[in-house]
């Protein structure tokens, strides 16, 4: 995941790809339990679908499918466990601010994630 829009974390704030900065607001963290964290927040698939393209946002952390992700710091993969895809930056623009969707899992460089330290 790269990061959102303005820095907002209310539920539903979209997830969308942006140039690092080192800002708090940019900030994905892998947590004790195991789940990505951001602003406390977790990564959530639209609607708990597992279709290619469903939107990725943030929402409470519930233990929910649809915001269950791991990561595999050995192959940077995030990847929602529930659709077993990873989150895929919009048709791979490389564009501020362009959503951040599931895809399939492909290996593409688009899908590598690097979190921060906690």
């Amino acid at each position: 995941m790269r990061s959102r829009t303005a820095g907002g974390a209310d539920d539903g704030t979209p997830v969308r790809r942006h140039t690092r900065n080192g800002t708090a607001v940019r900030r994905r963290t892998v947590a004790a339990d195991g789940g990505v964290r951001a602003l406390g927040k977790c990564p959530d698939v639209s609607g708990g679908s597992t279709a290619d393209g469903t939107p990725v946002r943030l929402y409470t952390c519930n233990g929910t499918g649809a915001r269950r992700w791991s990561y595999d710091a050995s192959t940077r993969d995030l990847v929602d466990t529930a659709a077993d895809k990873c989150p895929d930056v919009k048709d791979r623009s490389s564009a501020d601010g362009a959503p951040t969707q599931i895809r399939s899992r492909t290996g593409d460089a688009g899908q590598k994630w690097t979190p921060h330290s906690p």
